[in-house]
């Protein structure tokens, strides 16, 4: 029994601790016609990465996109719940722009909208899973596509056994918990064996 709680114990503490330790938040997600409401019939797919630095201080983006109806009008991460459609909170590109759409955000880029009027509200409304990406096109100037950005909580920030704000287990936490219980255990059975 010990030598499975040291077997299962390890690989869980070496799994989750990358997760918490690596500082900064990274989402990667997809774009595609069904997120725009009013859903959009569309050929057009496209993903997104978001990064924000350990700081919180930048948002780096790219965005790749094909199939569209023509040429991009814009793009923009946009404030709004999934199912909901919000303002503009910063442009990624204005006008005709090739795929990948790529580049860096800050303080200077955002354009208050809703509740959010400062950089950090911004950041805390990406965590939240309150921002989406939105590709429009001048077929669809609504949008075409659009990606919901996942709520990007770090594990810490959840506590185990709850759940984070998409509704999605806090799995990663609760698998560091019960890895550092599981080396505690053994531990502790180990070191009052050897005494």
């Amino acid at each position: 029994m010990r030598r499975l709680l040291v077997l299962l114990a390890i690989p869980a503490v070496l799994l989750a601790a990358p997760v918490v330790a690596a500082g900064g938040l990274h989402a990667t997600f997809p774009l595609n016609g069904s997120q725009e409401v009013p859903s959009v019939s569309t050929a057009g797919t496209g993903n997104a990465v978001l990064d924000i630095n350990a700081a919180e201080t930048q948002i780096t983006y790219s965005v790749t996109y094909s199939g569209l109806t023509g040429p991009i009008t814009g793009a923009h991460l946009h404030l709004g719940a999934r199912g909901a459609n919000g303002g503009v909170l910063f442009a990624l590109a204005g006008g005709p722009s090739p795929s990948p759409l790529t580049g860096a955000l800050t303080a200077a880029d955002l354009a208050a909208t809703g509740d959010v009027s400062t950089f950090a509200q911004a950041i805390d409304a990406i965590k939240h899973g309150r921002v989406y990406v939105n590709i429009h096109t001048a077929a669809n100037p609504g949008g075409e596509i659009r990606g919901q950005v996942p709520a990007l909580l770090p594990p810490t920030d959840v506590a185990p056994g709850a759940t984070a704000p998409d509704g999605a287990p806090s799995g990663t936490v609760l698998l560091l918990v019960v890895g550092i219980a599981g080396l505690l255990v053994a531990r502790r059975r180990f070191g009052t064996a050897s005494r």
